[in-house]
């Protein structure tokens, strides 16, 4: 049976934390919310709604999740969703959710003249407005 793959927007809500096994393979635990907003069609604002809590695993990238991330990162992670049974200890059989990610990626957002391109060849990072109809790129300026 293969697990459901799901994908979840949230920020950090703690720094990376980066284990071992008893054997010695790293892996890094992160708790990602993500809180539904609604427009109020009464008023015009924005209000928040419920926050959603993952536990999220990454095994394959561990050493750079807990370099990379700050608690507050606005990530992307796309991973298996895992459903874990257990007692708690007043006896009580209780279920938790948790994320082994496949990916996670850092989510950028910005509106207006914000966007970074580095060049190699220039000593300083080249601010694009990708609003801006004039803006143009030369393909000397794209690293890749």
């Amino acid at each position: 049976m293969s697990l459901p793959l799901v994908t979840m927007i949230g920020n950090l809500t703690a720094d990376p934390v980066l284990r071992q096994t008893n054997s010695g393979k790293s892996f890094a635990t992160l708790r990602v919310a993500a809180t539904d907003r609604k427009k109020n069609p009464e008023t015009g604002s924005w209000e928040d709604g419920d926050t959603c809590f993952l536990d999220v695993i990454s095994w394959r990238s561990a050493e750079a999740v807990s370099k990379a991330l700050v608690k507050g990162t606005k990530v992307m992670i796309l991973g298996n969703l895992r459903q874990k049974d257990f007692t708690d200890a007043n006896g009580t059989k209780r279920t938790s959710y948790e994320i082994q990610a496949e990916d996670i990626s850092i989510v950028i957002k910005g509106t207006g003249p914000d966007i970074k391109v580095v060049s190699s060849n220039s000593p300083a990072p080249v601010l694009i407005d990708p609003w801006n109809q004039s803006s143009t790129i030369d393909d000397k300026d794209v690293p890749f």
